[in-house]
């Protein structure tokens, strides 16, 4: 087996390359020669990750609901695109869960800008003359 890294030689049964030590933990058994194929482009959690973001970007649109999603993805994504930093699926969830995540700050700043000038509007802050 060679490192889909380095491209140096990796002995049977080891979890990580020696000669740049990526982390082999998502290894396949290859049906043809019984040897572990790392796949780096495939990552256990993309799909969580992916799922949290959309629902991140959808949370926005159902009145903020589930926006809340994005936070996660964001994270989970930071963390999965070190370790499979070719798995499209953890890209993309790492980016909408950024975005759900601004846009759910921007949308936090808007609400209490609306809120401040209700009050104010309402002269709830101006005491009666007596």
């Amino acid at each position: 087996m060679f490192c889909a890294s380095c491209g140096s030689e990796i002995k049977e049964g080891n979890a990580f390359c020696t000669n740049c030590g990526v982390r082999y933990a998502n290894t396949q058994v290859s049906a043809q020669s019984g040897t572990s194929v790392y796949d780096p482009y495939k990552s256990p959690g993309g799909n969580t990750i992916l799922t949290f973001g959309i629902l991140g970007l959808m949370g926005l649109m159902s009145c903020g609901l589930l926006c809340f999603f994005g936070i996660p993805a964001w994270i989970m994504g930071n963390t999965e695109i070190k370790k499979y930093p070719k798995d499209e699926r953890v890209k993309a969830g790492k980016i909408m869960g950024i975005i759900s995540c601004i846009m759910l700050v921007l949308a936090i700043i808007a609400g209490i800008i609306v809120f401040a000038l209700v009050l104010k509007n309402a002269n709830i802050f101006e005491f009666p003359n007596r």
